[in-house]
């Protein structure tokens, strides 16, 4: 039989961190084949797991050529500590990317979108107080469906930790947020180059693709997407690819649609300052990982000079 071929790069996340952008921009590299429903997951879905790498690939990438890169864009596989020893066990020579940013500023998009498509009713700092008790954090971190959580996903040295003592270091590319957004071309004139690819012109580069500060249509939709009967019927009706495809652009319509959220929505200096501190030790370890000082940490010393 023969063997299925291994994915060429994984872009693991992070979640909220411009990852529908660049989903995007990569579709636009003739080098490069990647599922259009974008995350596409395997490693993080347990039911596809079990049914086995040959049977993924054959949903979403058998209409790949094989002259170019096949990858994902798949921020879950940040979100579920079992997803790095698959990823190894399953394609030891894939190139990881992530790309990070500052993880308040993560927390309260991620906190946006719940309120936006899932109808979180508190505020941020209730929503705060809640997820900061230990115990919250504790269940959260060790339970990788657990998303509603909105602190844990961007412990960004805890979570890459497992990568790199995975794979070998120059398997590992991270990239940073703010970079994408001040600095598009270089970005990725510097992605293209780590996986090997020509530089090209991205025509729609620079263009934001899902915006957390707006609502999602009718409120209602997210309620009827979560009623277990409908979900049951609609699992019948529609099947495979149709299936995803619906539930893919049903989540763009969301992220699209509507108006502003109210603009009440802001972080205190008080929840600021709890969340730098819950971070601090884990900005420590990506420094560690990375032998860099991320962005964020100057902006959060001139936060707390005003």
């Amino acid at each position: 039989m023969q063997k299925v071929r291994e994915l060429d790069f994984l872009i693991i996340g992070a979640m909220k961190s411009a990852t529908s952008s660049l989903h995007k921009y990569l579709l636009e590299h003739n080098g490069i084949y990647l599922p259009p429903e974008k995350e596409a997951p395997f490693f993080s879905d347990d039911n596809r797991f079990d049914q086995g790498y040959s049977c993924y690939f054959k949903d979403f990438f058998r209409d790949a050529s094989l002259d170019v890169l096949l990858g994902t864009v798949t921020p879950l596989y940040m979100m579920n500590p079992a997803v790095p020893q698959r990823i190894k066990d399953t394609c030891p020579n894939v190139k990881l990317i992530a790309i990070l940013r500052d993880p308040i500023e993560r927390a309260y998009s991620h906190y946006l979108m719940a309120v936006r498509i899932w109808g979180e009713t508190r505020t941020f700092e209730e929503a705060m107080v809640n997820q900061l008790q230990k115990d919250r954090l504790t269940e959260a971190r060790q339970n990788g469906s657990y998303w509603r959580n909105y602190i844990v996903f961007g412990e960004y040295g805890r979570i890459l930790k497992e990568y790199f003592d995975l794979f070998p270091q120059e398997h590992i590319k991270i990239k940073y947020m703010d970079e994408l957004v001040t600095t598009p071309y270089a970005f990725m004139s510097d992605l293209f180059d780590y996986l090997g690819l020509s530089n090209v012109t991205i025509r729609s580069l620079g263009k934001k693709f899902h915006d957390s500060k707006k609502k999602g249509f009718m409120p209602i939709v997210a309620h009827v997407a979560l009623n277990t009967k409908l979900r049951l019927v609609g699992k019948y009706l529609l099947q495979g690819r149709m299936r995803r495809r619906i539930r893919f652009w049903l989540g763009l319509h969301r992220s699209h649609s509507g108006g502003d959220v109210d603009s009440a929505f802001r972080i205190s200096s008080e929840t600021q300052k709890k969340l730098q501190n819950l971070y601090l030790a884990d900005v420590r370890s990506l420094s560690n990982l990375t032998r860099d000082s991320p962005y964020w940490i100057a902006n959060w010393q001139r936060h707390g000079e005003h």
